[in-house]
């Protein structure tokens, strides 16, 4: 069956639990839309960086007859292996339900291979092309496979997915490619092979693509690249799916980057300040410890403080104050000076996240975005990247008795108010009061979603802090968080709402007497 919005999808013919093959058909169709839905995020997104050479993309693009489920111009053309520029690419996006589908040379002159009754994928080719086109492409992408044996396989180029034109005019007409030859011809009604070079050297055929959640991943990935933080990788719905067909309903077909950023911000979704704005941001990367992960040439500038710190330590010859903060804060003033939008990456400390976040605290003037680091690799992180139903903490206050200081305990990442409070009864016997905070679903290396939603956490912790030492004549906040430091960094924002502080870190080791250990106080 031909989807509503042109992308081909087989049904399975076997009755559901309860009998119903329409159901499947249906769901089928679904799958189909949205297959075809997150081909084109995918392409579409990196559209929006400022390097991208993508002029306009157009989805279920009514202008062409066939290879029209997504298209793209670019704007120079894009540069190919020992061929044309590329100024503009087809492509049909073709999805199987069932992930063992395979197809050869003879599907391809079949119109049962695209679920049709009449013309088959390359009688579409045909007539899509129109004379004179040197410097297109069309495409076929598809989750099916190429058959093992079949001489299709050995015939596409696993560089760019085209036809390698000069095997296929090998053999004679007996041979195996000639086989290939005769049948592709008589199909096409073409009176010589020539012709039918012709036709087949703008084709191309992407194989075996990821299903439909590999699809999920990637726009998702490509999503965090340009700042946007779509939905939790465990919702059932996926944003973008509704965001195509809304795209239809809105009459959009192609669309440039202005005109993709405007839909997206009529949808509530903000790329990036450097992404939306085009704005020129400095990278900072600020070192306490080393990452082997991280490219230093990417930074337009390094702060080091590695030589400070003995692994995850502090030199037991050096202060959090003198050798720590203070460079920060001569360092990110100077960025700051040179430029109002800074991307900082942090392989550090959260205190260190802290201290950054008290530099360029709100009133600073600068703009800033986050590389927060992830089992996915970096990702873009700002406070407006999200949505507002992200969760908030759940709090309670423990009461400790007499004592005019707190202590507040954050378990974002991992479980923190077991060790805080043995440490607090330990060590901290003005502590009269522990505020623990944690999210609904307890702790989670993947409990914040994005940017917007640590911004949000740290207000709403800055917020509770602050009524707390205006209702309890609170002298000291001591400070112990396991969170992302994009969150340290947002709460180092408002550190003037916490008043007199004090930050801990973990020893996570137990080298140290796997307590806390304090670093930077106010």
């Amino acid at each position: 069956m031909r989807s509503k919005h042109g992308v081909s999808s087989l049904a399975p013919s076997f009755r559901g639990p309860e009998g119903n093959t329409l159901a499947n058909a249906i769901a089928a169709r679904q799958h189909g839309d949205n297959y075809q839905a997150r081909h084109f995020w995918n392409l579409a997104l990196p559209m929006l960086a400022t390097d991208s050479d993508i002029a306009t993309i157009a989805y279920d693009f009514s202008d062409r007859k066939a290879f029209d489920d997504v298209v793209i111009t670019y704007d120079p053309p894009r540069g190919q292996t020992h061929q044309e520029p590329l100024s503009t690419h087809y492509m049909q996006v073709k999805w199987q339900a069932n992930q063992d589908h395979e197809f050869g040379y003879a599907d391809l002159i079949d119109p049962k291979f695209i679920n049709a009754s009449k013309v088959s994928l390359l009688e579409r080719l045909q007539d899509a092309q129109t004379p004179n086109e040197t410097s297109a492409r069309y495409t076929l992408v598809t989750t099916a496979r190429v058959k093992a044996n079949d001489p299709l396989l050995s015939l596409i180029n696993n560089i760019d997915g085209t036809l390698r034109l000069k095997d296929l005019k090998k053999g004679g007409p007996d041979s195996k490619m000639g086989l290939v030859r005769s049948l592709w011809c008589t199909a096409l009604k073409l009176s010589n092979e020539e012709q039918l070079f012709d036709v087949l050297k703008s084709f191309a055929i992407l194989d075996n693509q990821p299903n439909l959640e590999g699809m999920r991943e990637l726009v998702s990935t490509v999503a965090r690249s340009v700042g946007l933080q779509l939905a939790p990788n465990s919702a059932s719905d996926f944003r973008p799916d509704a965001l195509a067909r809304e795209l239809i309903q809105c009459g959009y077909e192609d669309l440039n980057r202005k005109e993709l950023l405007s839909f997206l911000a009529q949808e509530g979704l903000k790329p990036a300040a450097s992404v939306q704005l085009q704005a020129q941001f400095t990278d900072v990367l600020i070192k306490s410890f080393d990452r082997l992960a991280t490219d230093v040439s990417k930074f337009d500038t390094v702060i080091d403080l590695t030589q400070h710190f003995e692994g995850r330590y502090l030199d037991p010859s050096c202060t959090w104050q003198e050798d720590v903060v203070t460079p920060i804060i001569q360092s990110l003033r100077t960025q700051a000076q040179k430029s109002s939008h800074i991307r900082i990456a942090m392989d550090a400390h959260a205190s260190v996240a802290f201290a950054c976040g008290r530099v360029l605290h709100l009133k600073s003037g600068v703009r800033s975005e986050i590389y927060q680091n992830g089992r996915k690799g970096p990702e873009l992180w700002h406070a407006e990247d999200g949505q507002g139903d992200a969760p908030q903490l759940d709090t309670r206050l423990i009461d400790l008795g007499a004592g005019d200081e707190i202590a507040v305990s954050v378990s974002v990442a991992q479980p923190t108010e077991n060790a805080v409070l043995a440490f607090v009864q330990k060590s901290l016997p003005k502590a009269g009061k522990v505020l623990s905070c944690h999210l609904p679903s307890g702790p989670s290396q993947i409990g914040i979603s994005g940017g917007h939603h640590a911004a949000k956490l740290s207000d709403q912790l800055a917020g509770i802090v602050k009524s707390l030492r205006e209702t309890h004549d609170i002298s000291r906040v001591h400070l112990f968080v396991a969170a992302p430091n994009a969150l340290l960094f947002y709460l180092g924002q408002q550190a003037q709402s916490l008043g007199r502080h004090q930050m801990y870190e973990y020893d996570m080791d137990g080298d140290h007497g796997g307590s806390y250990v304090a670093s930077i106080s106010d």
